[in-house]
């Protein structure tokens, strides 16, 4: 799967108005962080939403 692009869009429920929408992908930011003895990347993708106009986070691991 390849990376998203600023502006792609996709169909997410937005949290903050409890909706299924289209939300437009913003960026992400990669984190490294230590489980179980065990390094585990994390990617926190940022998306807007076109019904609220607030930023959504989805956290990927």
């Amino acid at each position: 799967m390849s990376q998203a692009a600023e502006g792609d869009e996709f169909c997410h429920h937005c949290f903050h108005c409890d909706q299924k929408s289209t939300q437009h992908y913003l960026y992400s930011e990669k984190e490294q962080v230590e489980f179980e003895g065990d390094t585990v990347e994390i990617i926190d993708s940022f998306y807007l939403c076109l019904l609220c106009g607030q930023v959504n986070k989805i956290e990927d691991i």
